[in-house]
């Protein structure tokens, strides 16, 4: 996308993941994660309200939001609202050597 290359930037992951093991990846349904620290611009109400939209197609799918900051209250009363308490699970902050697992 030329139009926009002056205004892009590419930012790099910030964590090394682990080579992926074959037998964490079996499970029954769609396990989602977001992990970061919860700040209003970083987009976690954006990822649950695109969560909502997808237990439309895949209800056993399941959303796991790692991390805390200041709008932790305000995401927690959004789930509470999209009444996905079952299906969203806060888990607080994860030490980047357990991501993986």
């Amino acid at each position: 996308m030329p139009e926009i290359k002056s205004r892009s930037s590419v930012i790099y992951n910030g964590l090394e993941m682990p080579p992926l093991n074959p037998a964490l990846l079996a499970f029954e349904a769609p396990r989602l994660l977001c992990l970061g620290r919860f700040l209003d611009w970083k987009g976690f109400d954006l990822a649950i309200s695109a969560f909502a939209t997808l237990q439309e197609r895949f209800p056993q799918a399941r959303l796991m939001i790692a991390g805390d900051g200041p709008e932790k209250p305000n995401l927690e009363q959004q789930v509470v609202e999209l009444e996905l308490n079952d299906r969203i699970e806060f888990t607080g902050w994860i030490a980047p050597d357990e991501v993986a697992t």
